[in-house]
């Protein structure tokens, strides 16, 4: 059984991927607000920013009490992406964009990760001799 900070990490990485969108997130987080007595504040604010983008929602997720099993979030996201495969072959494009973006931490709807962003940065020498060939 997943851990409501796994769920909430398979749908921040799920945002990011274009899996889920910001309505479902929040339905989630309704469901539960709905049958607790006191819902942790985290909670609260996912249901209360339904008009964020995925990258500000996937942002709000990780503030979801608990530990996070990084390689079981993920993994649920494969066996997702497979069986959205098997039920449409025409959205074997997609759903391998989508699981490259997984496999490297990449968010592809505004949330990218600090190792990424830090990786990305040393490259910036680079960006800059780019820029200065144009002229």
């Amino acid at each position: 059984m997943l851990s409501r900070k796994d769920i909430a990490e398979v749908y921040r990485l799920g945002l990011t991927i274009g899996m889920f969108s910001v309505d479902q997130v929040v339905e989630w987080a309704d469901s539960i607000i709905a049958v607790e007595d006191n819902p942790e504040f985290a909670l609260i604010e996912v249901s209360t920013n339904g008009d964020a983008t995925e990258g500000k929602m996937a942002t709000l997720l990780r503030d979801v009490q608990g530990e996070v099993d990084a390689r079981t979030a993920r993994n649920v996201i494969y066996g997702l992406l497979g069986r959205k495969l098997a039920a449409d072959r025409d959205a074997a494009d997609t759903v391998a964009a989508q699981a490259k973006a997984v496999q490297q931490g990449e968010g592809v709807h505004g949330e990218v990760g600090d190792d990424l962003a830090a990786d990305l940065g040393r490259h910036e020498a680079l960006a800059a001799a780019w820029d200065s060939h144009k002229g």
